[in-house]
């Protein structure tokens, strides 16, 4: 499969029909390769095209007479999808019972089908063309129109000019795909505008102009998702050398039309061989790259799919909190807003309880006292973040600080915002064993009073003149490397000089610094 090789697997079948006789009609029917025939809640191994009722370009097909190569339109009236399908001769067109050499199917209406025939080889300026970019708009299919078809006199089926790469898109739990896009590449042309020779036994296809070395099929997206399941792409029949994948990976899944994409990566294929009108097996496509450890591929990450560079700032979706009873009561009701658990959204987990929501931030008190049995004095048990990564990077938020202290001997009474220390801790698990150590702790020189409600707004918290309050807290390649799994990061603060230190926590941000 196309996961490091591409396992060759071939499968034909034609279907029967009357043999093309030319006039007064045409009985016709497809070759094989494609996913429409379904089998015992299965898709067959060989499916075959059928014609279509709401495409009005399947109503069309192209004879050339043989005496002088000029192109006559065939019509059909049928309102039925169908294997085969009867054509009769447009108005004005002569009897070509005697006279005729080639059938074509492009597609295309007959203002847009410009091809012609000499000497037994079909060309046109545009008709005949191959897209580099394809997007399935077919369930478990292939690009409407993507396909040409020929006939000659005693064929009793139009043969499928192109071959077919055909994969598996994997769906995730939602029964989504989980790939958004896939460019499948070689040295040699995979397509382009093409001409067809069939004056022997089999049509051929060759490139003749605008060759791309580069195919991109797009997953459908369809009723608010993203489909997966079998594919096909459509290729030039030929040999191709160093062929390979660039797969484009949702984040999760695709359940959303701007579902967030992953970094992509590609994988190898070496010589892989097309044949007419057969399909070859991709196989199942991975929606990781296969080269990275198992680990780096952990999707719960906070930083899985995140480009370097790529900021992914949390979400504090409050129908999220809802589903556990919390939320931003506007009658002030404190007790809505506790969270008295440990609380999952978009990957971060808040310790509670000493946590409270108030949409926009989370607040939490100071660390005291709670501390996990595994790791005390390093990895707290209430009033934490703490979310998994795969990779170094850096950690950014915005803390304003809701506690402050009154200086003594002055007139009027003025306060001191009380400063915490923010802790950084890691867990790790390296040859085989599992620790925990603090990484980085900051005590800020500035911090912004709580209290006031100027510092809470969110235009002000992310404008530039609050940037000096926002803190940074960096984990280190040197802090990751050997790692065999995702690690474990935790935010807390600390200040043991006073009783009480509540803070409110805008939406953590992390940004992976490599891969």
């Amino acid at each position: 499969m196309l996961a490091g090789t591409l396992a060759l697997a071939s499968c034909t079948r034609e279907s029967a029909a009357p043999a093309v006789s030319g006039s007064p009609s045409i009985t016709i029917g497809f070759e094989n390769a494609s996913p429409r025939t379904f089998v015992n809640n299965g898709y067959t191994d060989t499916p075959v095209i059928t014609w279509s009722t709401n495409n009005a370009n399947d109503k069309l097909l192209y004879v050339f007479r043989k005496s002088d190569g000029q192109k006559y339109k065939y019509v059909s009236t049928s309102t039925t999808e169908e294997v085969v399908r009867t054509f009769e001769p447009d108005s004005g067109v002569p009897d070509l019972t005697n006279d005729f050499s080639y059938v074509i199917w492009t597609g295309r209406a007959a203002n847009y089908d410009n091809t012609k025939i000499s000497n037994g080889i079909i060309t046109s300026t545009s008709s005949l063309t191959l897209p580099s970019s394809q997007s399935i708009n077919k369930f478990q299919s292939f690009e409407v129109n993507t396909n040409i078809a020929v006939a000659k006199p005693g064929d009793d089926c139009l043969k499928n000019v192109f071959g077919y790469l055909r994969y598996q898109v994997p769906t995730g739990p939602k029964g989504k795909a989980t790939i958004k896009s896939v460019k499948f590449e070689a040295d040699e042309n995979l397509a382009g505008r093409i001409q067809i020779d069939y004056r022997g036994e089999q049509p051929i296809a060759s490139i003749i102009a605008n060759g791309s070395k580069s195919v991109t099929i797009y997953t459908r997206y369809l009723n608010g998702y993203y489909e997966g399941n079998y594919l096909w792409a459509v290729l030039v029949p030929g040999t191709y050398h160093n062929f390979r994948a660039t797969i484009t990976p949702f984040v999760t899944e695709g359940n959303a039309e701007d579902a967030a994409t992953g970094t992509p990566f590609t994988i190898y294929a070496g010589t892989v061989s097309i044949l007419r009108s057969q399909w070859t097996d991709g196989g199942v496509l991975p929606n990781r790259d296969p080269s990275l450890p198992e680990w780096n591929g952990d999707t719960d990450a906070f930083d899985y799919g995140y480009p370097v560079g790529t900021t992914h700032k949390a979400s504090l979706a409050s129908s999220v909190f809802k589903t556990y009873g919390i939320e931003n009561d506007n009658s002030n009701n404190s007790e809505k807003r506790k969270i008295g658990e440990q609380v999952l959204v978009d990957g971060i987990t808040y310790g509670g309880p000493g946590m409270m929501y108030y949409g926009n931030r989370v607040a939490s008190d100071k660390v005291a006292n709670g501390w996990s049995d595994d790791y005390p004095f390093v990895v707290p048990s209430k009033c934490f973040f703490s979310f998994k990564i795969n990779r170094p990077g850096t950690l950014r938020f915005y803390g304003a600080v809701n506690n402050r202290d009154a200086i003594e001997n002055t007139d009027p009474v003025e306060y001191a915002v009380r400063v915490p220390t923010y802790y950084l801790a890691l867990v790790t698990k390296k040859g085989g064993e599992r620790t925990a150590k603090i990484i980085q702790q900051v005590t800020p020189t500035e911090v912004p009073d709580g209290n006031e409600s100027i510092n809470r707004v969110d235009n002000n918290i992310n404008s530039a003149a609050w940037a000096k309050y926002w803190v940074t807290m960096t984990v280190t390649p040197e802090d990751m490397a050997g790692i065999e799994e995702a690690a474990r990061v935790y935010l807390y603060h600390r200040n043991t000089a006073v009783a009480t230190l509540n803070v409110g926590y805008w939406p953590l941000e992390w940004t992976p610094s490599q891969d």
